[in-house]
């Protein structure tokens, strides 16, 4: 059975997000909260290992499609973090550029995710 303890994203979104298709990447990529649980995805094309390291430690992120890394930590609220990225010998470890900083910092809906991958992009309506 596939784990599914995070924010689940349709594959065609990932698709894409990963190929810069998709007008609002901030909308999958970064951290998201629901159930109690923070999903961070970051794109790190040609990464061999990807971690999250918060101030608790470092978390492994699994490749999920096409570059981009999926890491779940187990707390609601989203905590400072950075991204090391493993390519060969060489990490590099650096700041998330979707993290919002802590004192802006809010969850964002599921319902998002939902809306993007079953619709346009709701940001423009009929003229009457």
């Amino acid at each position: 059975m596939k784990e599914t303890n995070y924010v689940h994203v349709d594959e065609d979104l990932l698709n894409a997000v990963s190929n810069g298709w998709y007008h609002a990447p901030h909308e999958v990529l970064g951290a998201h909260v629901e159930d109690g649980r923070t999903t961070i995805r970051v794109l790190r094309r040609l990464a061999d290992r990807v971690f999250i390291e918060t101030a608790e430690g470092r978390t492994e992120a699994e490749h999920e499609f096409n570059g981009i890394w999926r890491a779940v930590l187990e707390t609601a609220e989203v905590p400072d973090y950075r991204v090391v990225a493993v390519y060969g010998d060489v990490e590099d470890r650096g700041d998330d550029p979707l993290q919002v900083p802590s004192d802006r910092r809010r969850a964002r809906p599921l319902s998002v995710f939902r809306r993007a991958a079953t619709s346009g992009c709701g940001k423009h309506s009929a003229r009457t």
